[in-house]
């Protein structure tokens, strides 16, 4: 059921926030235009969803750091170069753009992270977005 909700949800939003496509180094981009989250909720989410177990917050200094053997992209990196609908096609579809660095490493255009269409609702997706989206707004002049 949680996956259903999400599936449609997620579809909703898709269709509701394209603005039209571009293309970038030969991948099709479609824009998606995220609603307003709420940071608080995504930190909880980031947290009960495991990504602090690759990922580094480095502006949350109360975030436990990684654990896992993994050479996930560094957050507060990705997170200024990147718009929110991107980091949310980021989320639900990791191999979309996979960078050539991490396919050297790896050996493979797929991204190690797992995909959370079973796992995430769109509600905690727009919550980890504006998580994500606070830090850059907290600490750019």
């Amino acid at each position: 059921m949680r996956r259903t909700l999400f599936l449609v949800g997620l579809s909703l939003l898709l269709l509701a926030g394209c603005a039209g496509s571009d293309s970038d180094k030969g991948y099709k981009v479609a824009m998606l235009v995220m609603p307003d989250g709420h940071p608080d909720a995504g930190r909880e989410a980031f947290v009960n969803l495991g990504c602090h177990a690759c990922h580094s917050v480095t502006w949350d200094d109360e975030m436990q750091k990684p654990v896992a053997a993994v050479d996930a992209p560094e957050l507060d990196k990705v997170v200024a170069r990147t718009s929110a609908g991107m980091l949310a096609t980021a989320i639900v579809c990791p191999s979309h753009y996979v960078p050539w660095e991490t396919q050297e490493k790896t050996g493979s255009e797929l991204s190690p992270m797992g995909e959370f269409t079973e796992s995430m609702t769109v509600q905690e997706l727009i919550d980890v977005v504006a998580y994500l989206k606070a830090q850059q707004e907290t600490t750019q002049p």
